[in-house]
């Protein structure tokens, strides 16, 4: 009877859970139900809950696309653009029409035969018309009839103008450049004027008429 009896307090013994009465055994199981729904809490946020580059809106990516084109674009337009200009052939300075880095004449002068003119449309006296043509760098007309009168007669018309002749009493005529001058002057003046016919013609210096100015054109 004995024997039967610690058989059956044996099978209830085992019956019972391993952590009854041990208070060091029910801690363990605790904690490793922790662990256990940590892990399970883990899982399901790696389910639901992406990396925010996952869940990137959608017109982000359009925006993107839209300036990645745009770049693009860019780029393939600038080297078109480049491969042209390396294409063009570089002509030399003499070749390009008013290739100077200055004009060759200024504002209101006419260009011929490599000379600038200036035809005043005010009138001043000799003296006062040189000093205006000293301070534009040039000088009363070297008048040379074979040359210029054709050019001369057409830009001035029949008014009379002041050329660069003038004569001391007692001495030569003589240009502004010192030389002196072979053309028959008519006229009882010291300074000299062209006429309706580009004729020149002696005056009093004093008297205030047009004038010419004449210098070399800008190289």
């Amino acid at each position: 009877m004995e024997d039967k009896e610690t058989s059956g307090k044996d099978l209830m013994e085992q019956e019972k859970p391993c952590c009854d009465g041990n208070p060091e055994q029910m801690i363990e199981m605790t904690e490793s139900a922790k662990e256990v729904e940590s892990a399970c809490e883990e899982k399901y946020e790696q389910a639901n809950f992406a990396p925010e580059a996952q869940n990137t809106p959608l017109w982000k990516y359009i925006v993107g696309s839209v300036a990645l084109f745009i770049v693009i674009t860019f780029l393939v337009i600038f080297a078109d653009v480049l491969a042209r200009k390396r294409a063009e052939p570089v002509l030399p300075c003499h070749s390009v029409p008013l290739c100077h880095s200055v004009p060759p004449c200024p504002t209101d002068w006419i260009r011929s035969r490599g000379m600038c003119y200036y035809f005043s449309k005010e009138k001043r006296n000799w003296t006062s018309s040189q000093s205006f043509c000293l301070s534009q760098e040039a000088s009363l007309i070297t008048f040379n009839p074979s040359l210029e009168k054709d050019f001369v007669m057409t830009h001035k018309g029949k008014a009379p103008f002041w050329i660069g002749l003038k004569r001391e009493p007692n001495e030569p005529w003589k240009w502004t450049n010192g030389e002196n001058s072979t053309l028959e002057i008519i006229g009882e003046g010291h300074c000299v004027y062209l006429n309706n016919q580009a004729t020149p013609v002696s005056l009093r210096c004093r008297t205030e008429l047009f004038w010419i100015c004449r210098k070399a054109e800008a190289s």
